[in-house]
């Protein structure tokens, strides 16, 4: 984890149930602590991921990190990422993530295997950064040879 100047470091323990045997019925938490950017904190997380149907499935996750220099300041992110699986094998992705920070990240892509050496995608995003709102979109095909 280095990230000039800093030298950051953390440790951490994961916690996962059912996650070998059944992803879609499982659960997993997690505790780190260490040091970015010369702050220590302690990070709490969460990730539940669940088959809605063959096609669709969703996971949540969130993260809460307290800053324990500076009055502990706490710092969260949620995110849930939810995808659909075409019968033709497209895929529609939807992402969204909101912090603490009062930032959001949406996003839209859509990927498609369209032959053997060729993919498309279509992404539209949403996002905000330092009170900048931006909206983009992307359009990609991928040939392979």
């Amino acid at each position: 984890m280095f990230h000039t100047p800093y030298q950051n470091w953390y440790d951490s323990i994961r916690i996962e149930y059912n996650e070998d045997v059944d992803v879609w019925d499982s659960i997993s938490v997690g505790f780190a602590r260490g040091v970015y950017e010369e702050e220590p904190y302690k990070e709490y997380s969460l990730e539940k991921p669940m088959k809605i149907t063959e096609r669709l499935v969703t996971t949540f996750e969130g993260n809460y990190r307290v800053k324990e220099e500076n009055g502990n300041e706490d710092i969260w992110l949620w995110r849930s990422v939810t995808q659909y699986t075409f019968p033709w094998n497209g895929r529609i992705k939807f992402t969204a993530e909101q912090t603490s920070e009062d930032r959001h990240n949406l996003t839209m892509l859509f990927s498609w295997p369209m032959k053997d050496n060729t993919d498309l995608y279509f992404l539209l995003n949403d996002y905000e950064v330092d009170g900048e709102k931006v909206r983009a979109a992307f359009f990609k095909i991928v040939y392979r040879f």
